[in-house]
């Protein structure tokens, strides 16, 4: 099948304050919060480390009484280098099953980052980027959602990007979507699979001119977009509020279209975001990937070739090198032109 074109998506961008929100954690018990139980971890990955249930609570780990025994995680996290202490433990998972990570910072050094392994035994098991995050710096706390591919045991790793360890709070939790009860990292779940009613597998569907929802900065926690029955386009607009603030967006492109992807803004805000898209199940961490000019010009991608399927759109906040963190404001504008 011929794919592609489906839209042209504009992003305009100013300058604003505001900060990047997590899911809701009023779903997480209030006696959970500050807790003392240790989290039952290994100090070295084997078949053997120590098994964890879905448990609605943080559990707290010392990483410095632990070694760093896997300092390059290029699998993992996309970066050569993590020399921070590390500790791991398993969960039992069944297929398409959704589990929600958490890894609290206490203090402004730590760097913490969490993936997960589908062996015991080979380091390299990660099957992709987005099976683990190091997305915050300095003193940010680290969550992302996996869903298993399949049922078995799998291995996650706490990590750290800085040297040495602290002390630190994990918090690891299954989600059911599907039961008609919302849980935390679930951003809705009405039991059905309805796609037009503004929940559609537990995440909201964005069919009109609105804002985006958060949180929807992972890949398995995108809001989902549906364009117009009658065509036409649709604007979406969101703010990515500090360094580790991503927004991902899901959308489904029809055959016999033409995709263009295109940021516009004013020089200095062009450098601050990046505009990537890949494929839903793609092994690659992106098809095309066109970050924002240093120079000041607009990222823009035009692709012909792209199959019909499901995709992934992310609008990134760009580190340029000597330019300070900023709120970024932004217009996603999507219109599908067939061929």
């Amino acid at each position: 099948m011929t794919v592609s074109r489906i839209s042209r998506v504009a992003f305009v961008f100013t300058l604003a304050l505001a900060s990047c929100s997590v899911f809701d954690e009023s779903l997480i018990p209030e006696e959970s919060t500050g807790t003392t139980e240790p989290l039952r971890v290994a100090d070295h990955l084997s078949c053997s480390v120590p098994m964890n249930e879905s448990v609605n609570a943080y559990r707290s780990v010392n990483l410095s009484e632990f070694d760093d025994s896997i300092p390059s995680l290029p699998n993992c996290l996309g970066e050569v280098d993590a020399p921070g202490n590390d500790t791991f433990f398993a969960v039992r998972m069944n297929a398409n099953e959704k589990w929600h990570f958490h890894v609290q910072a206490p203090t402004t050094a730590s760097d913490p980052a969490v993936y997960v392994l589908d062996s015991c035994s080979d380091l390299r098991s990660c099957r992709d980027t987005y099976w683990g995050i190091n997305a915050c710096g300095d003193g940010e706390n680290e969550h992302f959602s996996f869903v298993a591919p399949a049922t078995g045991d799998y291995f996650v790793g706490v990590d750290g990007v800085r040297a040495g360890g602290e002390a630190i709070e994990v918090f690891a939790v299954r989600a059911d979507c599907g039961n008609d009860e919302k849980e935390h990292s679930e951003f809705c779940d009405d039991g059905n699979d309805d796609p037009l009613d503004g929940c559609h597998e537990c995440r909201p569907v964005l069919s009109e001119d609105t804002a985006e929802i958060e949180p929807n900065d992972g890949p398995l926690d995108p809001d989902l977009l549906v364009l117009p029955a009658e065509g036409g386009s649709m604007r979406i607009t969101s703010t990515l509020g500090s360094r580790c603030d991503f927004d991902f967006f899901r959308l489904d492109v029809p055959a016999n279209a033409e995709l263009a992807l295109s940021l516009s803004g004013n020089a200095s805000a062009c450098r601050l975001a990046d505009l990537q898209i890949r494929e839903l199940d793609s092994p690659n961490p992106f098809l095309v990937d066109s970050a924002a000019d240093p120079s000041g010009a607009c990222a823009e991608l035009v692709r012909g070739d792209l199959r019909a399927g499901t995709y992934l759109i992310r609008v990134a906040p760009r580190r340029v090198p000597g330019v300070a963190a900023a709120a970024v404001n932004y217009a996603l504008d999507v219109s599908p032109t067939p061929l």
